[in-house]
C-alpha cells in the first residue's frame, strides 16, 4: 500500500489534514460547550440571582424604612417619596421575577407571601397618609415580621439554590474543559509522535537512499568506474531511479565497447596498410634496381654497338 514515495507523501498529508480536522473539531466542540455553559450561567442562573437580589433589596429597603419610621428618624417629606418609590419598584421587581421562566414556578408557590407584603404596604400607607408615627409603629410591631420574614426566607432559600446551580454549572464547565484539555494534549502529543515517526520513515526510505545513489555516482565519477552502479531493492520511485541509472550505465558500457571494437578494427586496418606500404616500398626499390640494371645493360649494348660500327671504318683507313 505504501510501496511508492507518492503514496507515503499522500499518507503523511492525509494524516496531517486529519489531525488538523480533529483539532479543529475538538476546538469547535470546546467553544460551543463553553458558549452554551456561559449562556446558561449568564442568562439563566446569574439572571435569576440578580432578580432575587433586586427583590430582596426592595424588601430590605421596606424593612429599613419601617424601622426608621417607627423610630421617628425621618421626616415625612423624606418618608413619603421613599415609600412611593417602594410602592412602584417592589411590584415591578416581583413582575420581573414572574416573567423569568426559571423563577416562575417559585413565584407562583410564594404569591401568598408577596400578597402579605403588599397588605403590609397598604397598612403602612394609611399611617403615612395620616402622617402618624404611632399608626405606622403599630403596623410595624404587629405586621412587619409576619409579612416580610417568610418572603425574605423564601428569597434566601432560592438564592442558595441558584448559587448551588451556578456552582454546579461552573464545575461542569471546568470539568469539561479539563477533560477536553487532556484529550487535546494527548491528541497533540500523539500527532507529534506520529509526525516524528513518519518523518524518520521518509528519511530512511527516501532521503538516505537518494543520498546513497548520490555517493555511488560521485564515487563512479571520481574513479571513472562504471561498474559501481547503485543497486537498490524495492518498487518505489527511488528504486526506479536506481534501475534507470543502471540501464543507462549499461548502455554507456555497450557504447564504449562498440567504440573500443571500432578502434581495434581501425588499428588492424592501419597495420595492414602499414604492411602494404612497406611491401610497396620494397617493390618500388626492386623495380628501381631493375630499371637501373636495364639502363646499365642498355648503355653496355650501345657502347658495343658503337665499337662494332667504328671497327670497319678503322680497317678502311690504311
Amino acid at each position: 500500500m505504501l510501496g511508492t514515495v507518492r503514496a507515503r507523501i499522500f499518507c503523511f498529508a492525509f494524516l496531517c489534514v486529519f489531525a488538523l480536522a480533529g483539532l479543529a473539531t475538538l476546538s469547535g466542540t470546546i467553544i460551543l460547550k463553553a458558549e452554551e455553559a456561559s449562556d446558561e450561567l449568564i442568562r439563566t442562573n446569574l439572571q435569576e440571582t440578580w432578580l432575587l437580589a433586586d427583590l430582596e433589596q426592595s424588601h430590605r429597603k421596606l424593612q429599613d424604612l419601617a424601622y426608621k419610621i417607627k423610630a421617628q428618624l425621618l421626616l415625612w417629606d423624606e418618608i413619603q417619596p421613599a415609600f412611593a418609590n417602594l410602592e412602584v419598584s417592589l411590584p415591578e421587581r416581583w413582575e420581573a421575577v414572574q416573567a423569568n421562566s426559571g423563577l416562575q414556578p417559585w413565584s407562583e408557590s410564594h404569591i401568598e407571601d408577596f400578597e402579605r407584603v403588599q397588605a403590609l404596604m397598604v397598612a403602612m400607607s394609611e399611617g403615612i397618609e395620616q402622617k402618624s408615627y404611632y399608626r405606622v409603629g403599630q403596623v410595624v410591631d404587629f405586621d412587619l415580621f409576619p409579612a416580610l420574614e417568610p418572603m425574605l426566607g423564601a428569597i434566601n432559600e432560592r438564592q442558595e439554590s441558584s448559587r448551588e446551580s451556578v456552582k454546579n454549572g461552573a464545575d461542569d464547565l471546568l470539568s469539561f474543559l479539563s477533560d477536553q484539555q487532556t484529550f487535546l494534549v494527548a491528541g497533540s502529543v500523539g500527532f507529534l509522535a506520529l509526525v516524528i515517526l513518519m518523518t524518520l520513515w521518509l528519511r530512511v526510505s527516501v532521503i538516505q537512499r537518494l543520498r546513497r545513489i548520490a555517493r555511488e555516482l560521485e564515487a563512479m565519477e571520481e574513479h571513472s568506474d562504471l561498474t559501481r552502479v547503485p543497486v537498490l531493492n524495492g518498487k518505489d520511485e527511488v528504486a526506479g531511479v536506481s534501475r534507470a541509472l543502471g540501464a543507462l550505465v549499461s548502455r554507456f558500457e555497450q557504447f564504449i565497447g562498440d567504440v573500443r571494437g571500432a578502434a581495434g578494427g581501425l588499428n588492424e586496418r592501419s597495420s595492414t596498410l602499414d604492411r602494404g606500404a612497406e611491401s610497396l616500398q620494397q617493390a618500388s626499390e626492386k623495380t628501381r634496381q631493375q630499371i637501373q640494371d636495364v639502363s646499365q645493360s642498355m648503355a653496355a649494348i650501345a657502347d658495343q654497338a658503337q665499337r662494332l660500327i667504328r671497327l670497319p671504318m678503322l680497317r678502311q683507313k690504311p
